[in-house]
């Protein structure tokens, strides 16, 4: 029996991609026009947010997002995002060393990718965005750019 063909729900997928663009906004300080900043996170793995902003053009702003658990926490988690201001939109460029993700995969494939990797990219990030509102404190960085 061959299974269903997955499909893209577009309209949920561009509700994910509005509601992070309203998260990451919350977790701006003055709407993007720091280099670099920091998201503190409590509890005894004193974990870190990290955002840089990469590039600031007039519609668009590339961002690179890194989540650091602290200890016990063995890879972290890195994203490279585009907000789309405009739009107001934020799109997932690359999470960890993976870059061009397409909307949908057969399965299996040769990377093993989910079928809908993308998506799940953007949920991913969601958590982590909302798990840094609810739980993290803003801390500005004086970092290199």
């Amino acid at each position: 029996m061959q299974q269903a063909r997955y499909k893209v729900n577009l309209q949920h997928y561009m509700a994910e991609c509005e509601a992070n663009y309203q998260r990451l906004q919350q977790l701006l300080p003055d709407g993007c026009h720091e280099v670099s900043w920091a998201v503190l996170l409590p509890g005894d793995r004193a974990g870190r947010l990290e955002i840089r902003v990469l590039q600031r053009c007039r519609y668009t702003t590339m961002l690179s997002l890194s989540l650091d658990g602290g200890p016990g926490v063995s890879v972290p988690q890195h994203f490279e995002l585009r907000a789309y201001h405009d739009a107001r939109l934020v799109e997932v460029v690359a999470f960890q060393s993976q870059r061009r993700i397409s909307p949908r995969y057969a399965y299996p494939n040769r990377y093993m990718y989910q079928q809908d990797e993308k998506w799940q990219q953007h949920r991913f990030l969601s958590e982590c965005l909302h798990y840094c509102l609810e739980n993290g404190m803003a801390s500005e960085l004086d970092l290199p750019a």
